[in-house]
């Protein structure tokens, strides 16, 4: 009867490792599926990548500011962007951080601050830490391709908040195994105004500056639709940078995973066979001592 016993919990234990095993199996092509489909989406992002480049090089001279200029900055508003999906390594985590470090550089030198969160991770962080600041959340902009539809969107909810300064805090794709905190700050529409007057008379590149300039005066709605659109361009180039960077993280998270999972299926391969060697030695030992017993009877 305790040999039954025994025996019986063997095969037990048998079947559990035999059940582990498979689950790591499982979740090791899991884990190496969704590996591939984000390496493919991050090869179509990247190509998108090169042709937002090369626009929104010419962008930096419209919001360049003047150096030693006195503009009135008291209120920032600061923009974090995350991702609404999980499983992406520490990319949220990062910008929340640096979130946090730029807050606290806010404070040190008395000025306000206003927090307008993109994507669903940092949301909980928010909450906790900054709840009075805390003016919009939005979420799910991943679901559809993001375009320039989407930032415009976006901006029309930013436009309703007043501020003297943007700051967008976003990760930024170097290689798939290296992401770094990249930050965008863009001015208010007056200071902005007020910037492109002191580039002009501090003669900085006169032709470009006295171009749009000159445009003001010909059209009143000029400078207003040219920064929403170049703010429109710069919000979605954050948006892309961090998608591919959440892109990246979920391929290194995901081939971490997936290494663990081997590790780990082999570990139990190993302790498998040697239960089922044990297991048959002693169903052996078993069958011999049967046999030597009726030899003894007879």
């Amino acid at each position: 009867m305790f040999d039954f016993i025994r025996n019986h919990i063997a095969y037990v234990s048998l079947q559990k490792i035999k059940n582990s095993t498979s689950s790591y199996e499982r979740l090791a092509e899991l884990t190496q599926a969704i590996q591939l489909v984000a390496l493919s989406k991050l090869k179509i992002a990247q190509d998108q990548r090169k042709k937002e480049n090369e626009s929104l090089g010419s962008l930096k001279k419209l919001f360049s500011v003047v150096p030693g200029s006195d503009l009135p900055i008291q209120m920032y508003l600061l923009v974090p962007v995350t991702s609404d999906k999980s499983c992406c390594g520490s990319i949220n985590t990062n910008c929340v951080d640096e979130l946090f470090n730029y807050m606290c550089s806010i404070k040190e030198y008395d000025k306000d601050y206003l927090v307008f969160l993109i994507g669903k991770k940092g949301k909980s962080f928010l909450k906790k830490t900054c709840s009075s600041n805390y003016v919009k959340n939005i979420s799910n902009l991943t679901k559809e391709t993001t375009s320039l539809l989407t930032a415009v969107v976006v901006l029309e909810k930013i436009n309703q908040i007043k501020f003297d300064k943007c700051v967008i805090i976003f990760n930024h794709l170097y290689s798939v195994f290296e992401q770094g905190i990249v930050l965008y700050e863009v001015l208010s529409y007056d200071n902005f105004v007020k910037n492109m007057h002191l580039q002009c008379n501090k003669g900085l590149d006169p032709v470009f500056w006295n171009s749009v300039l000159e445009n003001e005066q010909e059209d009143v709605f000029f400078l207003r639709d040219l920064y929403e659109y170049c703010f429109a361009l710069i919000l979605l180039k954050a948006f892309h940078e961090n998608e591919l960077s959440e892109l990246g993280g979920r391929i290194t998270a995901m081939q971490n995973a997936s290494k663990n999972a081997q590790e780990i299926i082999a570990k139990l391969k190993l302790q498998f066979n040697k239960a089922r060697q044990s297991y048959i030695t002693n169903e052996l030992i078993e069958i011999v001592s049967c046999l030597n017993s009726l030899d003894i009877e007879t």
